[in-house]
């Protein structure tokens, strides 16, 4: 005859002298936990309370085990210890949160970077536990816990290892039967379902389907009952991922892909490996992001300048770095289509230009200068009166020899020099 269920524990009372017991925080698989304060320090502490007697030596292990652990994505465990009615209990932190299923269920689906960040805080918290040869074997949201408080950025920790098992236990040391399934069939890997041997590979099975379901709040092999789910466990590929999700990035694609490879060789070699993955997935999704087009820039310096400063540093930045260039080439053109006007204005002063000089009244009298000046009428040889002739325009410097005489008309002999040379000379073409 087994023996009776222990009672649960009731506000204010006192267990072993030592902890005041405040309230029912849950209850799990193996016990229920409460809040409790440490009398002597003053402190809340959590005190987990096996629910039977068969159930001690996985509560003890999970002492063991969680005593040990150190990384900041673990649960601390202090002590352990007897009811009076013969229940075994262990005393761990506080944790101020609520477990992943509460969050998901109260938050809805993350987004890919929050997804990936909790599954590389579940990886740092593997890592120390597959390195001191520890396999969890059930790793599911009620067993993961959203840590919460005020100027606290949310993170993840592990929790309960009851059902951990050293890889290199003895099989006289195994608690649980060979051929008995151990652990929550949804998150069950398919060595775990063919009741073969855990290994690292089986809880980065079990972080895929994590992953999955933070990012859908699905699962890949839902089906109507658990002995379906076992089957389609070991025999069918997984849903994809983008019926649930269609904008799903392609990386994470691949990382539950990897993860959920139906032999535990072809998925990540261990947890290192699976957050070098994490590393590389977060950078390209920040890279994406940051890729995003920017709306384009007003052509108004004043509307350019108000969208600056309303813009935080760093997007103001880039944009003075493009603003720069452009206000430059403005200036350039702007300074270039100048200086085609005026030229095209100069040359239509020239051409203007002539038509303004004055004309004079015969076209054989050109003005030859500015100051007015008597002109003397040149001397005649022959006996014929002189034909009558106008004015010539006195010739350039240069253009004929000094001392030459002027043109005559042909068979007319020139007229003697005299002492003051007439300016005016007779053109017998005219």
């Amino acid at each position: 005859m087994s023996a009776p269920e222990p009672r649960e524990l009731v506000a204010g009372e006192v267990l072993s002298g030592r902890f005041r017991v405040l309230e029912k925080l849950g209850e799990g698989g193996f016990g229920t936990v409460y809040s409790a304060l440490n009398i002597a320090l003053g402190v809340v502490v959590a005190i987990k309370v096996a629910h039977r007697e068969d159930t001690d030596a996985l509560v003890f292990r999970e002492a063991q085990v969680a005593a040990r652990l150190k990384s900041p994505h673990s649960v601390r465990v202090f002590d352990v210890g007897r009811l009076e009615s013969g229940a075994l209990y262990i005393v761990m932190e506080h944790l101020q949160g609520r477990s992943l299923r509460s969050y998901l269920r109260e938050e809805g689906a993350l987004s890919a970077a929050k997804a990936l960040s909790f599954v590389d805080q579940i990886c740092v918290a593997l890592h120390e536990a597959h390195g001191m040869n520890l396999v969890h074997r059930d790793i599911k949201p009620s067993n993961l816990f959203v840590v919460e408080g005020d100027h606290l950025e949310p993170h993840v920790k592990l929790v309960d290892f009851g059902l951990a098992k050293s890889i290199v236990a003895v099989p006289s040391e195994d608690l649980t039967e060979s051929g008995v399934l151990v652990g929550s069939p949804m998150y069950m890997s398919p060595e775990q379902v063919r009741a073969a041997p855990a290994s690292p590979a089986s809880d980065l099975w079990a972080v895929g389907v994590v992953l999955y379901n933070m990012l859908s709040q699905r699962l890949p092999f839902e089906r109507p009952s658990s002995s379906a789910v076992l089957a389609a466990i070991a025999a069918d590929p997984p849903t994809p991922l983008r019926e649930f999700v269609p904008d799903a990035p392609k990386v994470v694609l691949d990382l539950i892909a990897k993860c959920l490879r139906k032999s535990p060789h072809e998925r990540f070699a261990s947890s290192d490996e699976l957050r070098r993955a994490l590393s590389q997935a977060r950078a390209q999704l920040a890279g994406d992001t940051a890729k995003e087009p920017e709306p384009p820039l007003a052509l108004d310096s004043l509307s350019t300048l108000r969208s600056l400063s309303l813009q935080p540093p760093t997007v103001r930045a880039r944009r003075v770095k493009w603003v720069l260039p452009v206000c430059i080439g403005a200036g350039v053109v702007s300074v270039l289509a100048f200086g085609w006007r005026r030229s095209l204005q100069s040359r239509e002063v020239k051409m203007v230009a002539p038509s303004a000089l004055p004309v004079a009244s015969h076209p054989a009298h050109v003005l030859l200068s500015e100051t007015p000046r008597t002109e003397t009428p040149p001397a005649v040889v022959s006996s014929d009166p002189p034909p009558t002739v106008a004015p010539a325009p006195r010739p350039k410097p240069g253009k004929r020899e000094r001392g030459a005489a002027p043109p005559t008309p042909t068979g007319t002999p020139a007229p003697p020099p005299s002492g003051a040379p007439s300016r005016l000379v007779a053109e017998p073409n005219f």
